[in-house]
């Protein structure tokens, strides 16, 4: 699984200055059949009453299917490319535990996993 993020200047009709802020993951095939096999895709990675770390608007639902599809953030400053970047990595950090997660359904529990 990887992640994917560009950004791009754009320029308003007003003529302000923003920025947009391109995600996408790739997942491998196995990661796909797993997402695929229990119906994960709509599942919820952050909603948008999470607690943020920044005073700015970063504040959005974020999906297994919108980081899969790709995602693009249009923002008006700088700080707020950075408070969606931070989303879109706490966003893929918890997809990773997901895949893991489901990895280990239907596994046989090992002395490992018991904490043995």
């Amino acid at each position: 699984m990887k992640l994917f993020t560009s950004v791009d200047r754009t320029i308003t009709v007003d003529d302000e200055i923003g920025f947009q802020l391109h995600v996408k993951v790739e997942l491998t095939p196995e990661e796909k059949l797993l997402i695929q096999r229990y119906h994960a895709e709509r599942w919820m990675l952050l909603a948008r009453d999470s607690l943020i770390y920044t005073p700015y608007a970063a504040n959005t639902d974020i999906t297994i299917h919108a980081l899969v599809r790709g995602t693009t953030f249009t923002v008006g400053t700088i700080s707020e490319i950075l408070a969606y970047e931070q989303r879109v990595k706490e966003a893929f950090a918890d997809l990773e535990d997901v895949v893991d997660l489901i990895r280990k359904f239907g596994k046989p529990a090992s002395n490992e996993d018991a904490g043995a």
